[in-house]
C-alpha cells in the first residue's frame, strides 16, 4: 500500500511536470496570416509525456496543462488563458491533447511487451512513426471538426487551413520524437532514473 501511494505522488510529481514544460513549449508559437491555427511546439511536449511517463500522468499531465488554462492561467500559445482559448480555433487541437498522449502511451506500452533485445531496429522505429502519426491523425480530426464547426465552413475547407500547412513541419517533429525522445528514455532506464515497466 505504501508503494502505490508513493508511485501516485511521484506520478502526480512529473504529471505538474510535464504540464508545465507543455506550457512552456507552448509559447513556441508562430501566427500565420492564412490560418487560424499557429504553428506550435506544444504537441512535442505532449510526446514526450506519453513516451517517458506512465500512461495515467501523461494524460494527467495533459488534463493539468488544460485545466491550468480553463481557469485563466496564461499557459497557451502567446501566453493566453481563459475557456475563450479552448473555444476558440484552436480548441479542437488542444482538447485532443489528452487523446493524443493516452493513444502513444497505450500503444507503446503494447508493442514494448512485445519487443525484445533481437527485435529489429528499423522495424522498431517503423512502428512507433505508425502509432505516434496514428495519434496525431486524431489531433487533425478533432481541430479539423472544431474548426468546420466554429467557422462554419465544410471540413475540406478547415484541413486546407488547419492541417495542409502544418503536414511538413509535424512529420519533422515525429521523427525527432523517434529518435531523440525514444532514446533519452532508453538512457534514463540505464541509470535508474525511470522505470522499465
Amino acid at each position: 500500500m505504501k508503494s502505490r501511494a508513493s508511485i501516485n505522488v511521484h506520478e502526480m510529481v512529473l504529471a505538474g511536470v510535464f504540464a508545465s514544460i507543455t506550457a512552456v513549449l507552448s509559447q513556441v508559437a508562430i501566427p500565420l496570416p492564412f490560418s487560424p491555427v499557429p504553428i506550435s511546439m506544444g504537441i512535442l511536449a505532449v510526446y514526450s509525456a506519453a513516451i517517458l511517463l506512465s500512461r495515467r500522468a501523461a494524460v494527467l499531465s495533459q488534463v493539468i496543462y488544460l485545466f491550468l488554462g480553463a481557469i485563466g492561467v496564461p499557459v497557451f500559445g502567446n501566453f493566453r488563458g481563459g475557456l475563450s482559448v479552448i473555444v476558440g480555433p484552436t480548441g479542437g487541437y488542444l482538447l485532443a491533447y489528452p487523446i493524443v498522449a493516452f493513444v502513444i502511451s497505450y500503444f507503446i506500452d503494447k508493442i514494448t511487451d512485445k519487443e525484445n533485445e533481437n527485435t529489429n531496429y528499423i522495424v522498431r522505429q517503423i512502428k512507433r512513426l505508425f502509432i505516434i502519426s496514428f495519434a496525431h491523425s486524431l489531433l487533425y480530426a478533432m481541430g479539423t471538426l472544431w474548426l468546420s464547426i466554429l467557422l462554419k465552413i465544410s471540413f475540406q475547407e478547415a484541413l486546407i487551413i488547419g492541417v495542409v500547412p502544418f503536414i511538413v513541419l509535424d512529420f519533422v517533429k515525429i521523427i525527432f520524437t523517434i529518435f531523440a525522445i525514444f532514446t533519452l528514455k532508453e538512457r534514463l532506464k540505464k541509470l535508474g532514473l525511470l522505470s522499465s515497466s
